[in-house]
């Protein structure tokens, strides 16, 4: 009877293996698909390829190297309040982070907010929540 059971357990493991999580960001989008249908993805998990753009009151991820603002979303690199020592601390180290991919192509995992966002609420969008970002030479983006 508990052979049965790890074989069970075992089955059970290998079948949520292939399930697709809530969190999977397989597919990358660039911001035009993004904005094209914002509604399509509001508050959903996605991964964008675009150029980051990374100056004071000025954070955004654009299909362009050159910002336009058309076709840019906001970039919210930290979440939270700056109230404590370790919050600014928190908000340094992440800026520095960000400032070493600006006027870079980027991959950004996090959650899309339909606009008007970010400063002043003057972008169609907002991706906050980030949970991985990097430099981007060869990334597929997909097709809608």
């Amino acid at each position: 009877m508990r052979c049965f059971g790890k074989i069970i357990s075992a089955v059970a493991l290998l079948a949520s293996a292939g399930c697709v999580s809530s969190r999977d960001v397989s597919q990358s989008l660039s911001i035009d698909q993004l904005l094209a249908n914002p509604s399509k993805f509001d508050k959903r998990d996605v991964a964008v390829v675009a150029y980051a753009n990374i100056e004071f009151e000025i954070d955004m991820l654009c299909d362009e190297p050159s910002p336009l603002r058309k076709s840019c979303i906001w970039l919210t690199y930290v979440d939270g309040l700056y109230e404590t020592e370790q919050d600014l601390a928190r908000y340094d180290a992440a800026e520095k982070k960000w400032r070493a991919l600006h006027e870079k192509r980027v991959l950004v995992r996090g959650t899309f907010n339909r606009g008007p966002g970010g400063h002043f609420g003057m972008y169609p969008g907002e991706i906050n929540r980030i949970t991985g970002a990097k430099h981007a030479t060869k990334v597929y983006v997909h097709p809608l």
